[in-house]
């Protein structure tokens, strides 16, 4: 079964440190038509290990401690593509897993993940099942590097 948050397709990068601009830059540059590359693997990977990460400074910041280890247990596999090489499959399973936990744990504490990179998750799930909304994503992708 899958569900997400609503997403809408916009991928914004002003508000990130230079860093996670780069990493979204990667994502627009290297993801559209190359869904199973191990660089586009690795780049999503990175923007999840980042959001987790701030998703659980978050869950500290409401006293919701008690929620980390289901998310760490959830998302960890989605995060190794940023160290190795994984199958495309693998990944995807992965991808899907963390984000419905996040979808999950929003519900029940009303925190949301960082939206861009959750965008940027749906987006890399969505395009590795070959749903056909990807060439939508695609073509935003492209737009955005463009300008």
């Amino acid at each position: 079964m899958r569900y997400f948050l609503p997403i809408f397709c916009v991928l914004i990068v002003l508000p990130f440190s230079a860093s996670a601009q780069n990493k979204f830059y990667n994502y627009a540059n290297i993801c559209p038509k190359n869904w199973e590359s191990q660089a586009c693997l690795s780049t999503v990977s990175q923007i999840v290990y980042d959001m987790v990460t701030l998703y659980e400074k978050g869950l500290n910041n409401i006293s919701r401690p008690n929620h980390i280890p289901a998310l760490k247990e959830k998302c960890a596999a989605a995060t190794a593509a940023a160290n190795g090489e994984f199958p495309a499959y693998a990944m995807q399973s992965a991808y899907t897993e963390c984000a419905n936990n996040l979808y999950e744990l929003s519900e029940q504490t009303s925190l949301k993940p960082q939206a861009e990179s959750y965008q940027a998750l749906i987006g890399a799930v969505l395009c590795l099942s070959k749903d056909p909304s990807c060439s939508g994503i695609e073509s935003q992708l492209i737009r955005k590097r463009q300008q």
